[in-house]
């Protein structure tokens, strides 16, 4: 087991299906393909993460590159927007400078959807509801 046993733990012990941050599983190849396999949702705050120092400030080495390549279940998400002065919009624009091109933001709020705390009508219904704004092609993604 890697020495960073919280997120094996969060899996085995709390059946997470989302955790949050959890850039480092990308350093635990065995817990990094188990997520992947078992499309474990990631939220990815890229502002919070590269000012809190969870990440190198090099954008090119950020695990979202990583998760992107290897098709992972992630999503753009915002976090202190009081403390760090940010919100969605500038993380969103955060990683468009990073690469990410508009089709692959969207695809994240799709992911979102599929992954957020609600029932399957719910999520449903929020998935019809962005196929309205968005278009079909985003269910795919």
């Amino acid at each position: 087991m890697s020495t960073n046993h919280f997120p094996y733990k969060a899996l085995d012990e709390m059946h997470a299906e989302r955790i949050g941050h959890g850039y480092k599983v990308v350093d635990d190849p065995d817990l990094y393909e188990r997520c992947r396999k078992e499309n474990i949702h990631f939220e990815v705050c890229p502002i919070s993460s590269v000012k809190l120092g969870s990440v190198s400030d090099d954008l090119d080495k950020h695990p979202l590159h990583r998760f992107i390549d290897d098709e992972v279940n992630f999503s753009i998400s915002t976090d202190d927007p009081i403390v760090l002065d940010n919100n969605l919009t500038s993380d969103y624009e955060m990683v468009m400078e990073m690469g990410l091109d508009k089709d692959h933001v969207i695809a994240t709020i799709f992911h979102a959807a599929r992954s957020c705390f609600a029932s399957p009508e719910e999520k449903e219904q929020i998935l019809a509801d962005l196929v309205k704004v968005y278009g079909e092609k985003y269910m795919k993604m």
